[in-house]
């Protein structure tokens, strides 16, 4: 493809803004292009950006890259095409391919971390393959190589306990161009992804209906997952509303005493409220009887 204008790359830069990379080799002068980008697959084509004075190419070709900051990296993904536009702003040619930046979500389970991201579209030699980095607590900040998997691979996941429960670990992927793109030489084309931290919801199971007096089920207290144990506040209250007893140990929970015995069988209500270790707050509130 001697003549033609083409979009090299598309990649997420510093997690916040999408750089685009293209290289032109025209056989005459250009004076202005056009970046457009279209949110959506049917979507309108919008001008977001433009640059003058590109002037003539040669057979090395001109390098050259737009940055979008408006683009919202952690929303969605954005298709991208080149226009050289004439004096009167009309379109006089479009870039031989548009480009797909790679959008990465994750997906929340009690068991697994696992992410999911679109297809890298579109290069001239295809995607070989997307490298998987993680990082944990922030370390090490450029990530470790999990895993390296084909580039008809869109998805990755592997136990949540592999990590501590209070960890904050986040993935992107990195998409690279198969070998031959004679266009794109001498520069190392690929295309990063945002990064997608897994938060792990809290759960919190209560029992109805507990017996002091049994050798199991024998207290009030919770059943939980990704719960802070040092964020953990549980009051109990009579059938009159009265306040009756108040303990921050998850572990412990309510014997079903009162000042040392047993309390009647009967109804009672609780209010629990316990955070994640992100630090968000969760209320619960409930009713459990002791039974005999």
């Amino acid at each position: 493809i001697p003549d033609t204008l083409y979009i090299m790359q598309v990649s997420v830069e510093n997690d916040s803004y999408l750089k685009l990379d293209y290289v032109y080799k025209p056989d005459y002068t250009v004076n202005n292009l056009r970046l457009e980008r279209r949110d959506s697959p049917s979507g309108p084509w919008v001008a977001i950006d433009s640059a003058s004075g590109i002037g003539i190419g040669n057979a090395a070709g001109h390098f050259g890259n737009f940055n979008d900051t408006s683009a919202r990296v952690h929303n969605q993904s954005y298709t991208y095409r080149l226009v050289v536009v004439d004096s009167c702003n009309a379109a006089v040619r479009f870039s031989f391919n548009t480009a797909t930046s790679i959008f990465l979500v994750q997906e929340y389970s009690s068991t697994d971390n696992r992410i999911t991201w679109n297809f890298y579209d579109t290069w001239l030699k295809r995607v070989d393959n997307y490298d998987i980095f993680r990082r944990v607590d922030g370390v090490p900040a450029a990530g470790n190589l999990a895993l390296s998997v084909s580039g008809s691979t869109g998805s990755f996941s592997e136990p949540s306990t592999n990590f501590d429960p209070k960890a904050e670990v986040c993935y992107w992927v990195v998409a690279h161009e198969n070998i031959g793109n004679q266009l794109a030489s001498p520069l190392v084309i690929y295309s990063r992804s945002n990064i997608r931290c897994i938060v792990k919801d809290p759960t919190l199971f209560m029992p109805n209906a507990f017996n002091p007096e049994s050798a199991t089920n024998n207290r009030l207290r919770p059943v939980s997952t990704f719960v802070d144990p040092g964020e953990f506040k549980m009051i109990v209250f009579d059938r009159w509303g009265r306040e009756i007893f108040e303990t921050a140990d998850m572990v412990s929970g309510w014997d079903g005493r009162i000042n040392g015995q047993i309390a009647n069988t009967g109804l009672y209500s609780f209010l629990v409220t316990y955070k994640a270790f992100d630090g968000r707050e969760f209320i619960k509130r409930g009713t459990a009887s002791i039974i005999r």
